[in-house]
């Protein structure tokens, strides 16, 4: 796999780090390996990192010690928000772990945002198109970033890969990155280095809600913009769910395009939006999804079916049936 290496190279300044998932769930149980250092090469001299099931990471005493450096984490980072525009050498540093500066390397809405847009033009657009005033409405109070001059921002921010069209990005590569370091910064934030996030497996039936903890409005987890029936407990469509047919394409190219267009693009829509779907914030669209708690559990578990899908056929790694 070729990697982003402007992403790699500016996000290392940001003293961030990489972390693959286990392969684990789904219909593969396959043992770590090797470890992945910060330039995303393996050596083989120690187990990698473990994600576990949510269910697994919040059970018995020491899933609530996980659950709650978890919490402590996210609440620190959010808190470094405040940071942004500080002249203090400190605080430049602190705004560049905070919540908001990784939640815009996904994407972020400005003017030096990849395509020029910002809230008021998107906006505009969502009117002009008789969007849904629900849709609208969930744009409300959200503001214009602009990367600050740190010599990082302006290479890293607003640089997710998608596909679009008839072009084929390195979705799961980049966003296997992209965890990577915001689970570095989440550690330090935590001050627990032992912290791995989990995933959510919503690809099984008894876990297509979004887990409990996030529905608690006083947590760090909780995120009003989702879909209503969502925070109320609400279950996904099961049939957003299923992988079962692009796991086993033996192309690598067409397994990853079934799962970005398929269940991760669904799983964004219908915890954005619900019945409105995409594109209402924040999950359900891309400059902001990733304010959202969830995104990352959400894509930890995108990151586990790509190991899923390589042990199935012999990590084979490139080409098009």
């Amino acid at each position: 796999m070729k990697l982003p290496m402007l992403l790699l190279a500016g996000l290392m300044l940001c003293d961030l780090a990489l972390m693959l998932a286990e392969p684990n769930g789904w219909s593969c149980n396959a043992e770590p390996l090797t470890t992945t250092r910060a330039d995303g090469l393996t050596d083989g001299s120690a187990p990698l990192r473990v994600r576990l099931s949510w269910e697994d990471f919040v059970k018995g005493p020491d899933g609530a010690k996980r659950l709650a450096s978890l919490k402590r984490g996210i609440a620190q980072m959010k808190s470094l928000d405040a940071a942004r525009g500080s002249t203090n050498l400190q605080r430049q540093l602190d705004y560049k772990r905070s919540w908001e500066y990784c939640a815009n390397i996904h994407g972020f809405f400005g003017m030096a945002s990849m395509n020029h847009v910002t809230v008021e033009m998107f906006v505009a657009q969502l009117k002009a198109a008789h969007a849904d005033p629900e849709i609208i409405a969930s744009f409300n109070g959200l503001l214009d970033q602009t990367p600050p001059q740190d010599g990082v921002a302006p290479k890293v921010w607003g640089t997710c890969r998608h596909s679009s069209g008839n072009t084929q990005a390195d979705f799961w590569g980049w966003h296997r990155i992209y965890l990577y370091y915001f689970e570095k910064v989440l550690r330090w934030a935590a001050g627990d280095d032992t912290l791995n996030p989990p995933y959510w497996d919503y690809t099984d039936v008894k876990h297509l809600a979004l887990p409990a903890e996030f529905l608690d409005t006083k947590s760090p987890l909780f995120e009003p913009r989702r879909a209503p029936a969502v925070n109320a407990g609400g279950k996904l469509p099961q049939h957003d769910t299923d992988v079962d047919k692009g796991l086993v394409l033996s192309s690598y190219l067409d397994a990853e395009l079934n799962v970005e267009e398929g269940v991760h693009g669904n799983v964004h829509c219908d915890v954005g939006g619900g019945v409105l779907s995409c594109p209402e914030a924040l999950m359900g669209k891309v400059p902001v999804a990733g304010n959202d708690p969830i995104f990352y559990i959400h894509h930890a578990n995108i990151d586990r079916l790509w190991a899923c899908r390589d042990k199935m056929n012999n990590n084979a790694a490139t080409g098009r049936g």
